[in-house]
């Protein structure tokens, strides 16, 4: 019995820091190069995303390109007052250190994994986030948007 709640108790720890599968919206209107599958980002335990100052956010897409694709670039912004504020990204260039590499075959499936600072000079505040991969002529392979608030 001892060991069957110390094992229940390792899951409910390893669980803990498990990724979140999360809704989106296509902001690519279906007009992508490519098919977003799957959005997982960690933390976000519920929606809207409560992404904490000072701390990192990991963001992972599964996605099929619909055609053949040389490079790739991320690019994420955010919604503020009405404007869409570009959010600095680790590294945009989506092909290297990403779990990606390129050139991408059209109709394989891909894992593409980043990370965002959520610095702790962002004003707490809800924010529209908007993430694109593009392609080498700066055609979405995908779009999404999700809600999020910024948070102390």
């Amino acid at each position: 019995m001892l060991n069957l709640l110390v094992f229940v108790c390792l899951l409910s720890v390893l669980n803990l820091g498990s990724c979140e599968v999360v809704k989106f919206t296509d902001c690519s209107a279906g007009k992508g190069q490519g098919e977003l599958q799957q959005l997982e980002i960690t933390p976000c335990p519920s929606q809207p995303c409560e992404l904490k100052k000072g701390t990192e956010v990991s963001v992972k897409a599964t996605f099929i390109p619909h055609e053949n694709v040389t490079d790739a670039e991320s690019s994420v912004h955010g919604k503020v007052m009405g404007f869409w504020v570009p959010f600095p990204l680790p590294n945009a260039h989506a092909c290297k250190d990403s779990g990606v590499k390129c050139p991408l075959v059209a109709g394989s499936k891909y894992e593409y994994s980043s990370t965002l600072d959520i610095k702790s000079a962002y004003p707490a505040i809800s924010v529209v986030v908007k993430w694109q991969l593009q392609d080498g002529k700066g055609q979405d392979l995908y779009c999404f948007e999700v809600s999020a608030k910024i948070v102390s």
